[in-house]
């Protein structure tokens, strides 16, 4: 199986964006969902976006083979 490091020195970036927990339709329907969040709340889809830099600018350039978790602490909760 590859992996990021066969790819890296052919300036091939590789990232994956892990989202949860981003507005929910119902949220008077999981209360005990929502209390999951360290937050107390889900994000929003402009939250999310706005975690993760663009692949093409600047502020990735130098990143690769990275998960980057944006789910309000969800996760860790």
């Amino acid at each position: 199986m590859r992996n990021y490091l066969d790819y890296s020195g052919k300036n091939v970036i590789i990232r994956t964006d892990l989202t949860g927990g981003q507005g929910c339709s119902l949220p008077d329907h999981c209360p005990h969902l929502i209390r999951r969040y360290p937050l107390g709340r889900q994000g929003e889809p402009e939250e999310i976006a706005a975690a993760a830099p663009s692949p093409g600018g600047d502020m990735s350039a130098f990143v690769t083979g990275q998960a980057l978790i944006v789910d309000g602490g969800f996760c860790g909760n």
